[in-house]
C-alpha cells in the first residue's frame, strides 16, 4: 500500500443516520453490512421502530424522510448541555438511549410545533453526490466526533488531538502542536485549498494564509491536481468550504443548518471530480470526506466511553471532563484504496485522521502523548487497516447533478451575532490589521469588511485605502486570470 496524498475535507454538522441512516432502509438498497436505520416508511414518511421515537410534550417523534432539501428556519440545538440531553444518560441502566434529540431541540424553541427537525432523515435522491460516494467506496459506521459539544472544539480536536475550549468561541485561544506543526517539524508538506476563511486560520491567525505553498483559492485545486510536480504537490491537503457561520460569505456550503444540502453537494462533486482528473496521482490519494459534529440531527447509535480534559491553560466554560465521544457523524473513505460498495465497522474519531497523517509519513511513532493515550483507552482502530495494498483500477464517474440546487443565499456582509460568525470577523480584524495589503491579495472581495463585532466602521487610513486600490486591481487581475483557464478541468465557483 503506497498513499502519497491524504486530503481531508470536513464539512458541518449533520449525523450518520441524518445523511446514510437510508442506507440499510429497504426502499434503498437494504445495506445489512451498515448500520443505519431499520423499519418500514408508512405513508408520511415516518419511520416505524419504536427503539427510535423520541418522547416530547407528550408526544412521540420518529424518524421522517425528508421528500426535499430546503434551508430550516433556524440552526439546531448542538452545545454541550443540549447534546447531554440529546445522548440521555440512563440513571438506571448507566446506558445512553439517544431518545433526547426532541426534547431539546423543543427546550430551545419551546413555542415551536409539529415534528422537530433533528429528527430528519435525508434519502439518497436528495443528497446525490454523497449517495453516490456511499455506494462507490468505503462508508465508516463507527465514525464519532470526539467530543460531545459543538464546532470549534471537534474542530480543535481533529487539528490537534486537544482543545482549549468546550464550547464555540468568539475568539479562540491560540493552540501549539497542530498537524500543519507536526507536518513542518518532520518535513512532510502540507496545504489549505478554500475559497472563503479558512477555520485554520481563526485558531492560528498567522501568516500561513500569505504564503502561496501553504494556502491556495480552491479554484486552483484541480489544476494543482492535474499538473503541480511531485517534489513540489503537498502530502496533506485540507478542503475547507465556504462557511456559513463567515459573515462575508454570500454562498456557503459548508452544509451547516440552517442551510440545505445543494450547495455543499456540489462543493463534494467539484472535489471529487477534481482529484479523480489525474489517475496516476489518484491511485496513491486517500480523500477522507467527514463531519466535524453531528449538529443536533438524530442519530441511534450511543457515543463510545472516552476520557477528555481540559489542558493546563484552558477557557473550558465547565471544566469537567468529557467521558465519552460526541454522536456519530458521516464518514466515507474516498479513494481506490478501498473497494466499491463497502464498509468497515471499525471505530474512529477525528483524532484518527492525525494517527493517519503519522502512520503515512512518520511509521511507527505517534502523534502526541494526549493522542496515544486516547487511542489506548478507546481502542480506537488504524485508517491505514482498512486499505487495500494495490489500488483498483476503475475510476466511478459521477452522474451530472440537478440543474438546479435548493440554495441560501445572503445579499451582503452580515452582523456577526454568534460566536461562530464572531471567530471569523475577529481572525480577519487580525490578519488585515497586521499585513492589509498581503491580506487584499489573498481576499481581495472581502478585504475591507474588516471592523470587530459589532464596532462601528473605522475610517480608512492611508495605508488601508492604498490596499483597497490594491484588492481592486487583484479582484481585476484574477477574473482576467480566470477567463483564460479554459485548458484544465476547474471547479465551478458558487
Amino acid at each position: 500500500m503506497t498513499v502519497n496524498t491524504i486530503i481531508v475535507c470536513m464539512l458541518e454538522n449533520r449525523s450518520f443516520d441524518h445523511l446514510l441512516g437510508w442506507m440499510s432502509l429497504p426502499p434503498f438498497g437494504t445495506r445489512t453490512d451498515v448500520d443505519g436505520l431499520t423499519g418500514t416508511i408508512d405513508g408520511n414518511r415516518r419511520l416505524q421502530r419504536f427503539e427510535y421515537e423520541n418522547p416530547a410534550g407528550g408526544q412521540l417523534f420518529p424518524p421522517q424522510i425528508l421528500d426535499r432539501d430546503m434551508p430550516l428556519p433556524t440552526d439546531l440545538p448542538h452545545g454541550r448541555d443540549r447534546v447531554a440531553t440529546q445522548m440521555h444518560l440512563d440513571p438506571h441502566s448507566g446506558q445512553y438511549t439517544m431518545d433526547g434529540f426532541a426534547q431539546a431541540y423543543f427546550d430551545q424553541f419551546a413555542s415551536r410545533g409539529g415534528p422537530p427537525e433533528s429528527m430528519s432523515m435525508f434519502p439518497p435522491n436528495l443528497i446525490p453526490t454523497t449517495s453516490f460516494l456511499a455506494r462507490s467506496y468505503m462508508v465508516c459506521d463507527r465514525w464519532f466526533c470526539p467530543i460531545p459539544t459543538d464546532t470549534h472544539p471537534n474542530r480543535l480536536m481533529s487539528l490537534g488531538g486537544y482543545t482549549k475550549i468546550d464550547s464555540t468561541s468568539g475568539k479562540p485561544p491560540n493552540h501549539d502542536h497542530l498537524i500543519i506543526d507536526w507536518c513542518a517539524a518532520n518535513h512532510v508538506r502540507w496545504r489549505v485549498y478554500s475559497n472563503g476563511f479558512p477555520f485554520l486560520a481563526i485558531v492560528r491567525p498567522t501568516t500561513f494564509l500569505f504564503d502561496h505553498a501553504k494556502f491556495r483559492n480552491f479554484d486552483d485545486f484541480a489544476k494543482d491536481f492535474q499538473t503541480e510536480p511531485d517534489a513540489e504537490f503537498p502530502e496533506v491537503i485540507f478542503i475547507e468550504p465556504e462557511f456559513s457561520d463567515d459573515p462575508t460569505m454570500r454562498h456557503p456550503n459548508d452544509n451547516h443548518p440552517p442551510l440545505p444540502m445543494g450547495p455543499g453537494e456540489a462543493f463534494l462533486a467539484d472535489v471529487y471530480r477534481a482529484v479523480t482528473s489525474n489517475k496516476q496521482r489518484w491511485g496513491s490519494t486517500v480523500l477522507l470526506v467527514v463531519y466535524d459534529e453531528h449538529g443536533g440531527y438524530f442519530d441511534h447509535v450511543p457515543p463510545f466511553a472516552v476520557t477528555t480534559s481540559p489542558p493546563g491553560e484552558h477557557e473550558w466554560s465547565d471544566p469537567t471532563p468529557f467521558t465519552t465521544s460526541g454522536p456519530r457523524v458521516p464518514a466515507i473513505i474516498v479513494s481506490p484504496l478501498v473497494q466499491a460498495a463497502a464498509a468497515t465497522h471499525k471505530r474512529f474519531d477525528h483524532t484518527s485522521i492525525l494517527q493517519f497523517i503519522v502512520d503515512t509519513f512518520a511509521p511507527g511513532t505517534g502523534f502526541s502523548v494526549e493522542v496515544s493515550r486516547r487511542h489506548d483507552e478507546a481502542k480506537l482502530d488504524r485508517i491505514a487497516s482498512v486499505l487495500a495494498s494495490t489500488p483498483r483500477q476503475d475510476i466511478p464517474v459521477l452522474p451530472p447533478l440537478p440543474a438546479a440546487f435548493t440554495s441560501l443565499a445572503f445579499s451582503g456582509a452580515r452582523q456577526p451575532t454568534t460566536p461562530g460568525m464572531q471567530a471569523f470577523a475577529n481572525a480577519r480584524a487580525t490578519l488585515h490589521a497586521a499585513q492589509p495589503q498581503a491580506f487584499a491579495m489573498v481576499q481581495p472581495e472581502i478585504a475591507f469588511d474588516m471592523q470587530l463585532p459589532m464596532a462601528p466602521p473605522p475610517a480608512l487610513t492611508p495605508k488601508a485605502a492604498s490596499a483597497k486600490a490594491f484588492a481592486t486591481r487583484t479582484i481585476a487581475h484574477k477574473r482576467s486570470v480566470a477567463r483564460k483557464s479554459t485548458k484544465t478541468l476547474k471547479p465551478r465557483r458558487r
